[in-house]
């Protein structure tokens, strides 16, 4: 997202970090992106595998993601340990919007037009490819378990129009 705003000549002062919530004092504007907690597991599990970010709300997945073999064994052990974590963990990030990953790169078009960039430079965006996704590995869904964690995290599924 940080690159799509450059890319349309909107300044970014500055950006906590991969997952690192923003401190509970900020007064800037906060944009958060989420996705499907599903898909968000995968890319987690796919990504880091396991490795500690020093980020508390998501290092609490690395213990998990390092003792399971299969993706459907995180998931099973997401759901069994920590479920609704994922909510809780978006709620941290005090967002003043949200954007899903599945409307981009639509959401960020829209957004950027919001404040006043014109249509063709937003526009641009589209040709960004997309980053932290899986490391390009195929998603092998497991409806079942989708499913399941979708229940985990009726919540967030519900706030950001996830069925």
């Amino acid at each position: 997202f940080v690159n799509a705003c450059i890319a349309v000549g909107l300044s970014v002062k500055k950006t906590t970090g991969i997952y690192t919530p923003p401190p509970t004092s900020h007064k800037g504007f906060v944009v958060s992106l989420i996705r499907h907690p599903y898909d968000w597991l995968y890319s987690y599990y796919s990504a880091f595998q396991g490795e500690v970010l020093g980020v508390r709300c998501v290092d609490q997945f690395a213990v998990y993601a390092r003792n399971c073999g299969q993706f459907d064994d995180f998931v099973k052990h997401f759901l069994w340990y920590t479920p609704g974590t994922l909510g809780r963990m978006f709620a941290q990030y005090q967002a003043s919007t949200v954007m899903r990953v599945e409307d981009m790169p639509w959401a960020a078009i829209e957004f950027f037009v919001s404040l006043g960039v014109s249509e063709r430079q937003a526009y641009q965006v589209q040709h960004i490819k997309p980053q932290g996704v899986s490391n390009g590995r195929p998603l092998t869904l497991n409806e079942s378990l989708r499913k399941q964690v979708m229940e985990a995290e009726k919540e967030l599924c519900e706030r950001y129009e996830y069925n």
